[in-house]
């Protein structure tokens, strides 16, 4: 359990990630944070810091225009759903659902106007990113739609269902540990216009720190 006392006026960007529990409390007397189901806000409730951990749905709402980076990762949930204001800072180099190990599917607002989600994948609202690829989705084979250009790093990781993944040409980059901890991964097509493969994004298997 995590207590946040009256007196608490400021937490910074991802001061709580990774912390354990299943409850936050927001003393009644704090005027600058609250809970709302199972998410910690700004008294405002603009800004997401923290969840408590769950394994069904969570729903980003739309009055919130700032997501703390690490929010989701080591999460339970399995459906995410970003709301209509998710900045486009949130996913800029990497995919924000690293080791959110039972995410099967990720849907995102009509009105959001950084991001689209496609068959539960998520993508930069014009297509030219794919941003996060769930863990728990289910296929052996994924074929990169057309259109994509960037792919970030840690969006695939540690799917165990894919066995088979194809990038189609016009795709120029693969971030850093994209393909981390899919296990089952054998099969890699790359295209002609790959510029930027970068360390350890093909392949790559976590074992612990050393």
């Amino acid at each position: 359990t995590l207590h946040i006392p009256a007196g608490v006026t400021t937490i910074g960007e991802n001061a709580l990630a990774g912390i354990p529990g299943n409850t936050i409390t927001v003393d009644p007397k704090n005027r600058s944070f609250k809970m709302i189901g199972n998410g910690l806000y700004n008294a405002s409730g603009t800004r997401l810091l923290a969840l408590v951990d769950d394994n069904g749905t969570f729903t980003v709402p739309d009055t919130v225009s700032q997501v703390d980076s690490l929010t989701f990762n080591y999460c339970d949930y399995t459906e995410i759903h970003l709301g209509a204001k998710v900045p486009a800072q949130f996913a800029t180099y990497e995919s924000p659902f690293t080791s959110a190990n039972n995410l099967e599917t990720i849907t995102v607002s009509d009105s959001n106007p950084n991001y689209k989600a496609v068959d539960g994948v998520l993508f930069s609202k014009d297509g030219k990113k794919l941003i996060a690829y769930p863990a728990q989705k289910a296929g052996a084979s994924y074929t990169v739609p057309g259109g994509v250009e960037t792919i970030l790093g840690y969006a695939f990781a540690n799917n165990d269902d894919l066995t088979e993944l194809i990038l189609p040409e016009g795709v120029k980059s693969i971030g850093y540990c994209a393909t981390m901890d899919c296990s089952n991964l054998t099969s890699v097509t790359l295209p002609a216009s790959l510029r930027t493969l970068e360390h350890r994004a093909i392949g790559y298997t976590w074992d612990g720190p050393s």
